[in-house]
């Protein structure tokens, strides 16, 4: 199954996406601060049954930028533009850390838009200062190119924490400047999406959502620790943890994350 890119032309300017497959629409959304190049791995197996759509977030990957610093409620408005750019009335959702929260407020904004939800890594804190906006630094630059260093040990402690260096079946230095690449192009701007969902009252945001949702999670995530709390504000919702695993799941073993994605879509059983 071949995997093609293409843009769209959205109020907001151009937004990058890769797409596969045939069938009912899949829409996948990616963590910050990297691109819908983390969902390569995944794409092949989830397009051999749905119409599968994968967009850039505003300001990272290859989408342009925002005109202004967005809230959360402005990228779900992005992603319904996006869905009428592509003729999508109606999608299921994968959202991946970051994504799951732009997907929580889209269900939950516009539920005449969304068909089932999986959320893959919650971004929820009860403390905002354990959460994203502590780590959303500004990315300064220097003329002896120190950012670069900073970006990649922070890169790189992350990764190991989550224990995804010893996971990974490919070499885990490629990753990491990948992942580094798509940072450095998000620029000065990076630390938005971040400050947005510092705004963000999720909790209070999910008990709006009718769509029926997998609150899921996997060993090594960092956001494990959010399944339950997250489910039990939804009205319909399964959980599932998986066995190892990290937050770069869609690398280490995309054939098992989409099994889980396709098995709840075709039977939600809430």
């Amino acid at each position: 199954m071949v995997t093609k890119r293409a843009y769209v032309d959205t109020p907001y300017g151009q937004m990058h996406y890769r797409h596969a497959g045939e069938g009912s629409p899949l829409l996948l959304l990616h963590q910050t601060a990297t691109s819908s190049e983390f969902f390569e791995p995944l794409i092949p197996y989830l397009a051999k049954s749905y119409r599968v759509l994968a967009p850039d977030t505003p300001g990272f990957g290859m989408s342009d930028r925002p005109p202004h610093q967005f809230s959360v409620a402005d990228y779900a408005r992005c992603f319904v533009d996006f869905m009428d750019a592509t003729s999508v009335p109606k999608a299921s959702i994968f959202g991946h850390h970051t994504g799951a929260t732009f997907a929580c407020e889209l269900a939950g904004a516009y539920p005449e838009k969304v068909d089932k939800l999986v959320f893959h890594g919650t971004p929820y804190w009860e403390d905002l200062a354990q959460g994203p906006l502590a780590r959303a630094h500004r990315m300064e630059f220097g003329e002896d190119g120190h950012h670069l260093m900073v970006v990649w040990e922070g890169l790189r402690a992350s990764l190991e924490r989550s224990g995804s260096m010893r996971s990974l079946t490919d070499d885990p230095w490629k990753l990491l400047h990948k992942e580094a690449t798509w940072k450095f192009m998000a620029g000065d701007r990076w630390h938005e999406a971040y400050e947005a969902m510092a705004q963000y009252d999720i909790m209070a945001r999910l008990s709006l959502i009718q769509a029926p949702t997998l609150v899921a999670s996997c060993e090594h995530d960092g956001l494990l620790g959010t399944v339950e709390p997250v489910a039990a504000r939804l009205k319909r919702a399964r959980t599932h943890v998986g066995p190892g695993g990290s937050l770069l799941l869609t690398y280490e073993d995309p054939e098992a994350l989409a099994r889980l994605i396709l098995d709840f879509l075709a039977d939600p059983g809430v």
